[in-house]
């Protein structure tokens, strides 16, 4: 006696297996590649013997729109828009 189970996919392609292999290359749920531009800035100094360091990060400095390909077998997402963090680490 035997017992098993096979997942047909009539009629929806979509719904065909991906594959999570390191060389499975899954041609469905490929998207564009994209080049996207981070920057950031920042300095040290003194004040009355405190370090102040103020430092500025700018992730997708052109504002592209992009899209990521989900991790496995989820889809794709679209990309963070353009956003600015200022962090101020102060210590004696």
């Amino acid at each position: 006696m035997k017992f098993g189970f096979v997942a047909k996919h009539r009629g929806n392609p979509a719904a065909a297996p991906n594959y999570t292999g390191l060389f499975d290359f899954n041609p469905g749920v490929k998207v564009p590649p994209s080049t996207i531009y981070d920057s950031s800035v920042g300095t040290t100094f003194f004040v009355s013997g405190w370090r102040v360091q103020p430092e500025l990060f700018v992730d997708n400095v052109l504002d592209r729109n992009y899209i990521l390909k989900g991790a496995f077998t989820s889809g794709p997402s679209y990309g963070r828009p353009r956003s600015f963090q200022l962090r101020v680490t102060v210590a004696r």
